[in-house]
């Protein structure tokens, strides 16, 4: 793997960032492959990194080059034309930092080599970047690397907030749809994105409800119940948001996600904010969710906030957290979402066999509990059809335990049964960039 270096004015940021910053202490990721397309990226990552203070990570990513069969044949890239993406996309990034930022730059850039969505999560995890930042422009499709489809990607294996950023933005945004539900995510959503924006004039809590079926209907009082209580919703996401700033509420009917967008262009909102909700493992993986559809059909930029806690990276000793069973379907749903698309290797010890490996340096896709027939389910591999894929089931565990590190990253699952046990353990991730550039 070649790495090419070159130099950047670097500039100290400020010294500390302003009081009740909702992002994180980390850094600000910004996906770009140096095209015209991600200029409003940039833009929006300036915006925010001057207003909170943060420095800036630009990352490009050249996919591996993989003959791509198409009937009734195949189109193959020649191989020297696929040696010089690496170089073509470092001109392209440092062009476009230097007219956009001039010398006053002092951003960390570099290219890196592997899928889209993976190596920007993994590399957000290992600068425990505080956000993501991407653009929401359609590419052609032998271009398309930063284009509608990563963002959507990365909706699978983030851990932290995703600003996917259309073509039309050009300054902070001032109105802003919220889609809420009656969860407690949507509360800490609304109050992120009011704290992210506090410019916002205007900000609409946008609530869709189902479309009543036949028997729903037929029970009595259900609506009006239904109305009560999102009524109480909205009443306790209002508390705390800025006094200044118009709160709207607004109920609608339908499929979630075409009538947000709908809506947004309506009320020429500058931005939609969604929670990005877990859901269970093999639900995301093969019918997506709302967050997905949002993506693909926004024509202005889109907020995603994970629910849960921002990550954090506290110093502690290295501990093993042994999960209570009654928690096992939700605390094995974060480790998810934690670490999905990190590369793991799974062993199998038994006393009859002893230590076997199942699988080595796989993605992980997932880990998921089903109380109902009491089993664990482990999946790795890459998304898609094509690629390699691997499925483990555990049937009656007796216990679960995290493995983290000294800075509270999980580095290990072990999932105990009668008969011995699972162990998945990540790999010491090393995100080498085929190019960097720093000051």
């Amino acid at each position: 793997m070649q790495t090419i270096t070159g130099p950047v004015t670097a500039t100290p940021r400020a010294e500390s960032p302003p009081a009740g910053s909702p992002l994180g202490e980390g850094p600000i990721l910004l996906a770009s492959d140096g095209r015209d397309s991600t200029e409003p990226a940039l833009r929006a990552t300036r915006q925010l990194a001057q207003r909170f203070h943060r420095d800036v990570e630009v990352v490009g990513v050249v996919e591996p080059i993989t003959p791509l069969l198409m009937a009734p044949e195949a189109l193959l890239v020649p191989l020297d034309e696929v040696k010089s993406l690496a170089t073509q996309m470092r001109e392209r990034v440092s062009r476009q930092l230097r007219q956009d930022l001039g010398e006053r730059a002092g951003w960390h850039a570099e290219v890196r080599q592997g899928i889209p969505s993976q190596t920007l999560a993994g590399t957000a995890r290992e600068r425990d970047a505080s956000m993501i930042v991407t653009g929401l422009s359609p590419h052609p499709v032998v271009d398309r690397v930063f284009g509608n489809e990563i963002p959507v990607e990365l909706t699978r294996v983030i851990d932290r907030p995703l600003l996917a950023v259309a073509p039309t933005w050009e300054r902070l945004p001032r109105t802003i749809v919220v889609t809420v539900d009656m969860s407690g995510t949507s509360e800490r959503v609304v109050r992120f994105a009011a704290a992210l924006f506090p410019e916002a004039t205007t900000i609409f809590l946008v609530h869709v409800m189902p479309r009543v079926s036949e028997i729903e209907r037929d029970l009595p009082g259900w609506e009006a119940t239904y109305e009560r209580e999102l009524a109480a919703a909205f009443d306790r996401m209002r508390e705390g948001l800025p006094a200044g700033a118009k709160i709207e509420t607004v109920t609608l009917r339908g499929a979630v996600a075409k009538e947000i967008t709908d809506f947004a262009r309506y009320a020429k909102a500058d931005l939609i904010v969604s929670g990005l909700h877990t859901h269970g493992l093999l639900y995301r993986l093969f019918f997506g969710n709302v967050a997905t559809k949002l993506l693909r059909a926004a024509t202005t930029s889109v907020l995603l906030v994970p629910e849960g806690e921002p990550p954090s990276s506290p110093l502690h000793q290295p501990r093993t957290i042994t999960l209570p069973r009654a928690d096992w379907t939700a605390r094995l749903r974060e480790f998810s979402l934690r670490n999905r698309a990190r590369r793991a290797a799974l062993e199998i010890d038994e006393p009859a066999i002893g230590a076997v490996v199942q699988a080595f340096d796989y993605p992980f896709a997932g880990v998921d509990y089903d109380s109902r027939d009491d089993r664990v389910q482990l999946m790795l591999g890459e998304n898609g059809v094509a690629g390699r894929q691997l499925t483990h089931t555990i049937g009656e565990p007796t216990s679960i335990d995290v493995l983290t590190d000294p800075r509270a990253r999980d580095t290990a699952l072990r999932i105990a049964y009668e008969d011995g046990q699972a162990l998945l353990t990540f790999m010491v991730e090393e995100h080498a960039p085929l190019w960097e550039s720093r000051g």
